[in-house]
Order: C-alpha cells, then structure tokens, then sequence
C-alpha cells in the first residue's frame, strides 16, 4: 500500500502541474490574448504531433499556415511565440543593427549543437561581433578573388556527370549538385578538401548523412540538448547509434584539425602582409583579426564557425542549383534556348570569356537565377527572434520585449499579393523592363535581411552564375524521370524543405548520349526489316 500511495502522490503532484501550467499559459501569460489554437498555446507538443508523429511528418508549417486562414496575419503558434503572415512587417522585424537588436531565440539556433559559431550565436552584440570578423572573407572582391578555384571544382563536376552518363544512362544531380557546393565551400573558405566530387561514394554518404540530420531537426528542435550531446560523444558510441552521425561528428573533427593545423603555422612562422590582407580561409580571417579575444581563436570555436559555414551552405546552395537546372529543362524550348542564345551572342564578341563579371551582367541569366532564389524557398524553418528592451507593434497588437517573434521568409516570396502566379516559373518578372520591378524587388529576400542576413550570399551566386551557365553551355541535356510534384515542389519540413518521401531528385540525361542511342536502336532495326525481306 505504501508503495501504491506514493505513486498517487507522484501522479497527483504531476497532473497539478500541468494544470497550473496550461492555466497560466491559457490565462496569465503575457501572450494569453494573442489567437490561435488553444492546444497550440498550452505546450509545444502540438508541433511535435504535426513534425514527428503524424505523417509524413514535418508539416507544422502547412498546419501554421492554415491557422493564419483562421485566426489571422497573426497567431501564437507555441506558448512563447508569435508567428506573423505579413510580408511589409518583415522591415520592422528583421532590421538592421543600427535601427536596432534582435537577439536569436535559443532553441531556434541550438539545432545545429554550435553555440559559439555564427549561426549558433544568440546575443545580438556578440553575433555583430563574430561576423565582423570574417563578413570581408564573404565580400564581392574576396568571392572573385576565389573564382579560379571554383572552376575548377566546375570541371570536376562535369568529369562525375560524364562518368554517370556512362555507367548509368543518365547524372543524379541532387547528389551531384551538393557534392560541388560542398567542396566549394570546403576549398573556398576552409581550404580543407573533402573530394565528394572526385570520390562518388564519398558524396553518396556525404549526402544521406546530411539528409539524415535534416531528418531529425523537428526532434532535435523539441529537444535541444540532443546535439550538443552526441558531439560530446565518444567516437565508437557515436557509430553505434548512428553512422551518419557519426561522419557529422567526424567533419567536425576534421574541421578543428585544419584549424589546429592553422594556428600551428600562423605561430611557427611569420605570416606574410600579402596573406593577412588575402586570408586563404575564414580560420586566417579570425586569426590575423587583432581585435577579437583569445578564447575567440581557440579551434574548438574556430571549427564551429567552420562547421556552421558548410552546414547551412551546401545543402541550400546545391538544391537551387537543381532547381534551376529543373525549370530551364521543363522549359527547354522557351527559357532555356533564351539561355543559350544569351550565352553565345555574349560569347561570340571579340576577346569574351566565361567569368563571373560577364555573367553578371547577362539579364536572362540573371533572371533565371533570382526567380529560381524565389519560387524555391528551400529553408522553410522560422527563425524567431527577440527584441531584448522594446515591445514590437503589429497593428493593433503590443508584443511584449523578450518574446520571440517569427515571420517565415517562405511566405514572403511566394505571396500572391506581391508575386503574380507565385508558383509559376517567370524569370521575366526580374528584367528591367518589367514595371514592376522595384516593387517586387522589396520582397526580394532568398537570403534574409537585417543584421542576421545570410553571409554567404556573393559565394552562392557566384556558384549559381558559373555552374548554371558552363553546364549548359557544355551539355545538352534533357530531364530523366523527374517531375515536378514528386521531386521539386515542397510538401515536407525538415529545417530545409523537403519534396515527397519518394523523389528521387533531379535527374538528367544527355540529349546527345540519347539520340546516339536511338540512331543505333534505328540501324538495328532497319538491318533486321533487310534480313527479313531477304
């Protein structure tokens, strides 16, 4: 009988608690008045039914969306958080720092398990602080100082294309496009090799292991101490639990290592002028910055910066390549032959080459990739922040300093009121002579805005100006069993947006490789109707 008391006790205690905590969250909290579902403002199990147990999961911000239908531009979707759906407010919400602070909210950056990389960063002064110290490594002349090497990365991409184009019939670009624009970033601002273009297989687990992370960010974002644990993790328990953990946990090992080993050299020989004015790595940004701490140089937070840099960059970088190469192919004999008409008039003038500034310069080109940037908003996660000392005004509605506050860049982008036909591919919305142009051009925000605006933003185009038009310029390609309601359209959140279950991403044949086959299927049949009639 003690025994049974005791967990009466216990239950009792338990279910008190809860009710004191949903009455105070339904009736007391500083966000009591806000609408929105009940269940959704009492605990932040509601999310996790729609991320994790109902399938096929990750559809929270489907259900966010259909509660704006109801309740309005804005909503309390979690007991501390306001969502707002309205695309002029995002000036007042994502400023820059010198109209005022927005601090992250902690469980948002906490997914990654890098407190102290930029990403990771909560405190609105100290993030100003650490991307001051590397943003000159990101800048337009430091992304073009770095050109050669993308092009070479360029050609290795095209060497694994031909190879795919020979053993399988056609090139699995999902797996293909992320391989080049994660050497890319590796080479470009670690100056750490990962050859996931010159080993295949090396990609193939690069990328399930990425795929598997993106799989559990609605868990770890419930439960957020989960990745800041396994990195702590031994390496033999890490792979028993998980082997694509296990790659995460070793890159970021190899990260610090290269970090380490840039720091031994910084210390063991004097560094030349021309290398503290051109740093070959974000690492030689942060070592040669006299006016940053010590505890800032030490290669465990070095290796963080690193590791936020490669994971936020390459997957989101290499999905817009795909998606590029996807709409320009579905529409092969309007937007893609204005490509190739733009590519060859540019490049028949006399003393033309394929660099990054005459690129820039193209329209078309131009065009296709800003409206790619638009209608394939890959990062579907809000990312709240806070204002720390003053309330924000929406309308009618005061906001209390310290909640965290989010308006999803998705819903921007694809707002019918701003962007006529949202779903529809037109890159002829972004030419000049487009009326609209400089309205549409305010919303423009594939990189975010403000103070916590994307960093990497001049080296993603970069890639997408130089990879888009030498593969066209040196394929001619056609799509291979790839749709767009299966493989390219959104329909899943996992922090990136996630096509169905069953895509196979964007896969692509050559034209040519094609039409050889088909002359020879021709001979063949042509030869057997001869023996026939003879």
């Amino acid at each position: 009988m003690p025994i049974l008391d005791t967990w009466a006790a216990i239950i009792s205690l338990f279910v008190i608690y809860c009710v004191s905590v949903a009455t105070y969250r339904l009736f007391f909290h500083p966000l009591a008045k806000f609408p929105g579902p009940k269940l959704a403002a009492v605990t932040k199990w509601y999310e996790f039914y729609f991320d994790i147990l109902k399938q096929p999961g990750g559809t929270f911000f489907i259900e966010i969306e259909r509660m704006h239908e109801i309740y309005g531009p804005i909503i309390r979707i979690n007991p501390d958080e306001i969502h707002v759906r309205d695309s002029s407010w995002v000036e007042v919400l994502e400023i820059g720092p010198t109209h005022g602070v927005r601090d992250k909210y902690p469980p948002a950056p906490h997914m990654a398990g890098t407190p102290d990389g930029i990403f990771g960063t909560i405190p609105h002064r100290l993030h100003r602080q650490r991307r001051a110290v590397i943003s000159s490594f990101f800048s337009k002349a430091s992304v073009a100082s770095k050109e050669s090497r993308i092009h070479v990365l360029t050609e290795q991409l095209f060497d694994l294309m031909r190879k795919q184009f020979k053993e399988k019939g056609y090139a699995d670009m999902r797996i293909i496009a992320i391989s080049y624009t994660t050497d890319v970033l590796c080479d470009v601002c670690l100056d750490y090799s990962m050859n996931l273009l010159k080993e295949e297989q090396r990609g193939i687990d690069w990328y399930d292991t990425i795929h598997a992370v993106a799989m559990s960010t609605p868990l770890v974002k419930q439960f957020t101490w989960i990745m800041p644990l396994v990195l702590q993790l031994p390496d033999q328990l890490i792979t028993l639990i998980s082997r694509q953990m296990s790659r995460i946990v070793h890159f970021n090992q190899g990260v610090e290592e290269q970090a380490k080993i840039t720091i031994r050299k910084q210390a063991s020989s004097a560094v030349p002028a021309n290398e503290a004015m051109s740093p070959r790595s974000i690492f030689h940004s942060i070592l040669f910055n006299p006016n940053i701490s010590p505890d800032e140089q030490k290669p465990k937070r070095m290796a963080q910066e690193g590791f936020g840099v490669v994971g936020t960059g390459g997957e989101t970088t290499g999905r817009i390549v795909t998606t590029a190469m996807f709409f320009l192919l579905e529409k092969k004999s309007d937007a893609l032959e204005r490509l190739k008409r733009e590519l060859a008039e540019t490049l028949s003038q006399p003393g033309a080459k394929i660099d990054l500034k005459t690129l820039e310069r193209l329209p078309w080109l131009t065009a296709v990739i800003k409206e790619t940037l638009r209608i394939a908003p890959v990062l579907t996660s809000r990312l709240p922040v806070v204002s720390p000392d003053k309330a924000l005004r929406y309308r009618d509605w005061n906001i209390p300093p310290g909640v965290a506050v989010s308006i999803t860049l998705r819903d921007i982008l694809l707002d019918p009121a701003i962007f006529e036909d949202p779903m529809e591919f037109k890159p002829e919305r972004w030419l000049p002579e487009n009326p609209e142009l400089d309205r549409i051009s305010r919303y423009y925000l594939p990189f975010s805005c403000g103070s916590r605006m994307c960093l990497g933003m001049n080296l993603a185009y970069a890639e997408l100006y130089i990879v888009l038009a030498r593969i066209f310029l040196t394929f001619d390609l056609e799509l291979h069993h790839t749709t767009r309601e299966r493989d390219i359209d959104i329909v899943r959140h996992r922090f990136l947006g996630q096509p169905s279950k069953e895509s196979k991403g964007v896969r692509v044949r050559s034209a040519q490789i094609k039409q050889t086959v088909t002359q020879s299927i021709q001979k063949s049949l042509q030869s057997a109707k001869k023996r026939s009639s003879s």
